[in-house]
């Protein structure tokens, strides 16, 4: 999470926060699945009015191992503003609009955000460098899709394209927020 201003984790339940279209943007899904969980584990949101704020219902199988976001009608109201991607919800953190946003490392990393801004680094179980504690499904306008750690990949078709990578994936890619 990328913030204007020094904040602890407690107190992002008052901070106004930018989010991705979950529709559009896949890091709009896991800021909203991050949300839920920072909300019923560690109380720091109220379910209720991130429920009402984003038009998002959230439904936990009975045996409490997967949680459905329905995020096909959302909607931001109240603490919480939406626009399509992630660069777009970065403006509204640069002019003010917001206290923070969810942003991934390597966006951070190449928008030079460390430094300039703060950020307050998420639990383990909500950071999505590993596979959430619990299954998350986002039903959004494109089917449904598991919440799962961030991860890239390269395809390429060439010789050229297949030296480039090799020589990417040569770098220390930690020192960029990347792991291989």
């Amino acid at each position: 999470m990328v913030c204007r201003k020094a904040l602890d984790l407690e107190e992002i339940g008052r901070a106004t926060i930018g989010l991705a279209d979950p529709n559009i943007a896949p890091i709009g899904y896991r800021a909203i699945a991050a949300l839920y969980w920072l909300s019923v584990r560690s109380n720091l949101i109220d379910l209720n009015e991130l429920e009402r704020s984003l038009s998002v219902k959230f439904v936990q199988d009975p045996d409490g191992r997967s949680v459905t976001m329905d995020v096909r009608h959302v909607s931001a109201s109240g603490r919480f503003k939406m626009r399509e991607d992630l660069a777009m919800t970065f403006t509204m953190l640069e002019n003010g609009s917001v206290d923070c946003i969810f942003a991934h490392t390597p966006f951070a990393i190449s928008r030079d955000l460390v430094g300039k801004y703060h950020v307050l680094r998420m639990p383990e179980e909500v950071s999505f460098a590993n596979d959430p504690p619990v299954r998350f499904k986002a039903i959004t306008m494109l089917g449904e899709i598991e919440v799962k750690r961030l991860t890239a990949v390269a395809i390429v078709f060439t010789e050229q394209g297949e030296e480039y990578v090799d020589r990417v994936l040569s770098l220390n890619l930690s020192k960029y927020g990347l792991i291989k």
